[in-house]
């Protein structure tokens, strides 16, 4: 069992998709199944008007079972609601369920359903994807259906695990943003930054939000990381040597400043002796002329 949960926008859009080829309406809850679709959708637009804030106020859920699966209509509503009312916990109240008789090698049902409560609260979208696959482990169990992989659920987690160890590892070598995008680039995942940073496989072009991966992942959890590795360096600049003490530093620097004695008294000798050379030979030039 597959499900794939889904925001939607429009419920006159997505009861338009579901009605315009051959249906079957299968299970409602606080809407007539045999009502028209536009009236419908009229319902949903009713307590949708309770909350403006949210945009997009449909799930559109779809639940796909595997070919060797034996689902008769009755088996079918009753996987629907525990689905539903599992996936929600029993917040969700008006929703509409459609199947396509005439797709047959792909047993699916489609799922309408208002995010919207009656006091004007939207159902929450958090961890929807982890949330679903969940669930359809226990549904495969408690309805003896056949076990599928969930492909993009899946590759999600697969994709989580591998950036986590590479994300720890660029942090522990960079100091600044740029570092680390860089060194991200080099483990093929690009990094988007704006309001939040996003992660972006190169390869299949499949993105994930730092926070979704762990919190501490976030834009500003990274920043934070990046910056206490710069004020560890610069603390650890102090450390470099071990402390040495006043007659250390003492016989250091009277070392060294005899050092510069000696090259200056070394360099005034050899410009004296090349001054002293130059004379003599200019004496003895004068003394040829004489003669």
């Amino acid at each position: 069992m597959i499900a794939k949960v889904k925001l939607n926008h429009s419920i006159s859009g997505l009861m338009n998709y579901l009605t315009i080829k051959k249906h079957l309406v299968m299970d409602s809850n606080e809407v007539l199944p045999i009502s028209d679709p536009k009236y419908i959708s009229k319902e949903f637009k009713k307590r949708q008007s309770f909350n403006s804030r949210c945009k997009k106020q449909n799930f559109h859920i779809i639940l796909s079972f595997g070919n060797k699966d034996k689902i008769d209509n009755e088996k079918l509503d009753t996987i629907c609601r525990d689905f539903i009312k599992s996936f929600f916990e029993g917040k969700a109240e008006q929703w509409i369920a459609i199947r396509h008789p005439d797709t047959q090698n792909h047993k699916h049902i489609h799922i309408a359903l208002n995010r919207i409560t009656r006091d004007g609260k939207a159902l929450g979208t958090a961890r929807t994807g982890m949330h679903s696959l969940e669930i359809c482990r226990k549904l495969e169990k408690k309805y003896g259906l056949q076990q599928l992989s969930n492909i993009i659920g899946e590759n999600k987690n697969k994709m989580k695990s591998e950036l986590k160890i590479i994300i720890e590892q660029a942090l522990q070598d960079c100091v600044e943003l740029e570092s680390f995008k860089n060194e991200l680039l080099k483990s093929n995942y690009k990094v988007l930054t704006g309001r939040g940073i996003t992660f972006v496989n190169k390869t299949n072009g499949a993105q994930v939000k730092g926070s979704a991966i762990v919190r501490e992942y976030s834009l500003q959890g990274i920043k934070d990381r990046l910056s206490l590795n710069q004020q560890n360096i610069s603390n650890s600049y102090y450390l470099i040597e071990p402390r040495r003490s006043l007659k250390d530093l003492t016989e250091t620097v009277l070392g060294t400043a005899e050092e510069l004695l000696t090259s200056q008294q070394t360099q005034y000798h050899e410009e004296q002796e090349e001054l002293n050379r130059k004379k003599k030979k200019k004496k003895n030039k004068r003394k040829g002329k004489t003669l």
